[in-house]
């Protein structure tokens, strides 16, 4: 059986970074993820390290800073309710928060190490919206306005396309 590891914060720990100081750096990403290649040589290489706070972020979630080696995350939603997502215009991965960083750390570990699979990770619409309205809020929408969060759900996809 293959195993495929997938090495997001634990590649600061690898440049004894926290994976705060190392999300906020595009160098220190890059750095951080070829250190994690050449000792784990894991396919596909996917650089980030909060992963799943990078479209969140963009749209205006705020990150606090963790302590220690705890790993980023956002802190409060920002909406009410799911239905308020379809205010938002969908993302520019060429402008929007750190998600053009990310795209040019992929591109220069592609440069770096070009027998590898590099994948730049995308958020779902559910983990985007749960981390902008909360997850609790999100799963009561879910069961009481089904139609709507689907909606929401398919207008945050916009922005991930």
């Amino acid at each position: 059986m293959d195993i495929s590891p997938s090495v997001y914060e634990h590649a600061a720990f690898l440049i004894d970074r926290t994976p705060w100081e190392a999300s906020r750096d595009g160098d220190l990403i890059f750095e951080a993820h070829a250190e994690a290649y050449r000792t784990y040589r894991q396919t596909p290489v996917m650089p980030g390290i909060d992963i799943y706070n990078l479209e969140a972020e963009a749209y205006g979630g705020v990150i606090d800073k963790p302590d220690g080696i705890g790993i980023p995350a956002i802190s409060k939603p920002i909406f009410h309710s799911a239905h308020e997502l379809t205010q938002l215009k969908p993302l520019d991965p060429k402008r929007d928060g750190r998600i053009p960083v990310i795209i040019d750390v992929a591109r220069r570990l592609a440069a770096e190490f070009p027998e590898a699979v590099i994948r730049v990770p995308v958020s779902g619409p559910f983990s985007i919206a749960s981390n902008l309205v909360g997850f609790e809020t999100l799963l009561l929408n879910v069961a009481t306005e089904p139609d709507r969060v689907a909606t929401s759900l398919m207008h945050l996809v916009d922005g991930q396309v």
